[in-house]
């Protein structure tokens, strides 16, 4: 069989060969005309795929599925997290990648997408402190510790002039 197309996969080759080329797709959705090999494929693709919003989210990259498992896959394959975060013997969760421990494992995933081997972008005037929100530079600027600095930096400033 001489086939222009090229797949990165020997199963999807030979779907396709098996499927298109063979005719053996019988049943077509009526909404988009996509084929498949039986009836049950053609009502999950109406159900849950076509001209539907993808439901399922990746809570690490934002990348939506429009099956649960298709989104397991993923999560397994592209941010090797599945499985990965375990609890530890406190009763915590531990981000697999840097080692910061949290009491929730929603909270790892937000880490892992938002926070894990980013650098900070909110730094202080006064002090070495640096932080990847500025919500948490605030309460540092708001601190007790922080305002005695603040107070020690602008005297040292106006003895410097004098």
């Amino acid at each position: 069989m001489n086939c222009l197309k090229s797949y990165q996969y020997q199963r999807a080759r030979n779907f396709y060969h098996k499927m298109e080329l063979g005719g053996l797709l019988a049943y077509v959705c009526k909404i988009c005309n996509k084929k498949y090999e039986n009836a049950p494929s053609v009502i999950n693709h109406v159900n849950y795929e076509c001209n539907k919003e993808k439901q399922f989210k990746c809570n690490v990259c934002d990348r939506k599925f429009s099956r649960k498992g298709n989104l397991k896959v993923h999560k397994g394959a592209v941010h090797d997290v599945c499985g990965v975060i375990k609890q530890n013997t406190v009763g915590h969760y531990m981000c697999p990648r840097c080692g910061k421990v949290y009491k929730h494992k929603t909270s790892v995933y937000t880490h892992l997408k938002n926070d894990c081997g980013k650098p900070p972008q909110y730094f202080c005037d006064i002090c070495e402190f640096s932080s990847r929100f500025d919500h948490v530079l605030r309460r540092h600027m708001m601190s007790a510790s922080h305002k005695k600095r603040a107070f020690a930096h602008k005297n040292f400033e106006s003895l410097d002039r004098e």
